[in-house]
């Protein structure tokens, strides 16, 4: 049993308490910010409130997501093509939310005072959803008139 066994001791590190990570944190405590939170997890307010707004913005763009597949798919007419392009649009759409929320994160994190940028993805897919919404309503808006009639 001795020739089998590796002691584990020396991996580990007692250097004394941990700090705890922000993840760790009540969202109550990261908007808030206080000294005692930047103390302990060694981190800077901007930080804390950033972590803190971005636990609110995630779920809400959830709801936005799915609110931009389905409006993308409400744009369609019957076809016996299928759903194809609206399936296409919905997934360009997302990808184009998906993209802004990165870029929001990576801004936010770096800049003082810059966590109203996590609500952007989910104010910009509503937009565009609503957008969407709109021309499944009135499936002519976007066209031009034709014929005699259009010129009376």
């Amino acid at each position: 049993f001795d020739d089998f066994s590796y002691s584990l001791e020396a991996l580990i590190t007692g250097g004394g308490p941990r700090r705890p990570d922000v993840r760790e944190l009540s969202t109550a405590a990261l908007l808030g910010a206080s000294p005692v939170d930047q103390a302990r997890t060694g981190k800077s307010a901007d930080v804390l409130v950033a972590e803190g707004h971005a636990r609110i913005a995630q779920p809400l763009q959830a709801v936005v997501l799915a609110l931009l597949g389905v409006s993308a798919l409400m744009l369609g007419r019957y076809s016996r093509f299928g759903v194809t392009r609206q399936i296409l649009l919905a997934v360009v759409a997302v990808i184009g939310v998906q993209m802004l929320t990165n870029l929001s994160i990576d801004i936010a994190r770096e800049s003082t005072g810059g966590w109203p940028l996590l609500y952007l993805p989910a104010a910009f897919g509503a937009l565009v959803s609503l957008i969407f919404l709109i021309l499944a309503a009135y499936p002519g808006l976007l066209q031009r008139p034709r014929g005699p009639e259009a010129m009376a």
